[in-house]
């Protein structure tokens, strides 16, 4: 039976309380969401490529055909779990690897 684990902080206000339940939902169904994507459109023969910086993109960025972390601000476990680490977090970074993949790896 796991042990309860009690940590004392500063109270919340009911105000405080709800901005932070909002933010974890707003992540969690953002991760849902890519997930989905990758889910959904691999077996109907698209390429999916997905980008991610933390510990909750890693499920997308591995299940996706292109798994780009931001390396800057980027979680190792989000860099593990890609197929490529963007060093200088620049978009068009992004895209230009990206399409390079596709090119070189899906092109028939």
């Amino acid at each position: 039976m796991a042990k309860a684990i009690i940590a004392k902080g500063v109270p919340l206000t009911i105000k405080e309380h709800d901005a932070i339940v909002s933010k974890i939902k707003d992540k969690a169904a953002e991760a849902h969401a890519e997930m989905l994507a990758s889910e959904k459109l691999v077996p109907l023969g698209h390429v999916v490529a997905v980008t991610g910086d933390g510990t909750d993109d890693a499920p997308a960025l591995h299940e996706a055909d292109i798994g780009l972390a931001m390396g800057t601000q980027g979680t190792e476990v989000a860099e593990v779990s890609s197929d490529i680490i963007i060093l200088d977090d620049n978009f068009a970074s992004v895209v230009r690897e990206a399409f390079s993949i596709v090119v070189y790896k899906y092109r028939k």
